[in-house]
């Protein structure tokens, strides 16, 4: 009979599982929408297309309520199937991350919006170009994330390799902030009101950097609990 309640307890445990793979790759993909136009609304502020950046902003808030709304039904399924989930607290760690990086796209989107149409910056080519660079940098981070997440239940050791790759493009993020955090000071010294919104949003796109990490931290753990089982 233990035998048997022990195959159970290992059969409920697997369907989980997969159960929430499957929703925290939903939850990613609303991520992403929303990581996405964030992105490039940073992209069309460096290019002086400021009316552009206002639509954006509209749709990331969109976005972001959409992958709240994923993120509380998968913290329920978790709240309810905790007892076949050895690991429940790395996955709601990696559900809580996704969210802060939705909720991150959100406030950078809303202030590229305030800014374009409060303050109207004028910024050099070797400003933008750096800015945009740093920002899509943290694009392709977020696309190796989700390229981890996709693979974790079907393939843990290739979702390894790619969590590691997105550890390490973090690595290139940081580099590109300390460059930022000099040139902007320099570049808006004489409109305060620029320069402390245009820090923020600088501020929030490292900030979104790092949690892509810590949450590839976590993807690495569960894809090797996978190879290790």
């Amino acid at each position: 009979m233990a035998e048997y309640w022990g195959g159970y307890d290992e059969l409920e445990t697997s369907l989980a599982e997969m159960s929430l793979a499957e929703q925290l790759l939903a939850l990613a993909r609303n991520v992403s929408d929303a990581i996405r136009d964030a992105i490039n609304a940073v992209v069309d502020f460096t290019e002086g297309n400021y009316e552009a950046v206002k639509q954006r902003a509209s749709k990331v808030r969109g976005y972001k309520n959409g992958a709240e709304r994923v993120k509380d039904n998968i913290i329920y399924y978790l709240a309810r199937l905790s007892y076949f989930l050895p690991l429940h607290d790395v996955y709601r760690q990696i559900v809580l991350q996704l969210d802060r990086i939705a909720q991150n796209s959100d406030a950078i989107a809303y202030r590229l919006s305030v800014l374009v149409s409060e303050a109207n910056p004028k910024i050099s080519k070797s400003f933008a170009s750096k800015l945009s660079n740093m920002a899509n940098l943290v694009s392709n981070e977020y696309a190796t994330l989700l390229t981890a997440i996709r693979l974790l239940q079907e393939n843990p050791r290739r979702s390894i390799d790619e969590a590691k790759r997105t550890m390490s493009i973090e690595e290139e993020v940081d580099q590109r902030y300390r460059e930022l955090e000099l040139a902007v000071i320099t570049e808006l010294k004489d409109d305060m009101v620029s320069l402390m919104l245009m820090r923020e949003i600088i501020d929030l796109i490292e900030d979104t950097a790092d949690v892509v990490k810590d949450t590839a931290e976590n993807i690495l753990y569960l894809a090797l609990y996978k190879v290790s089982r």
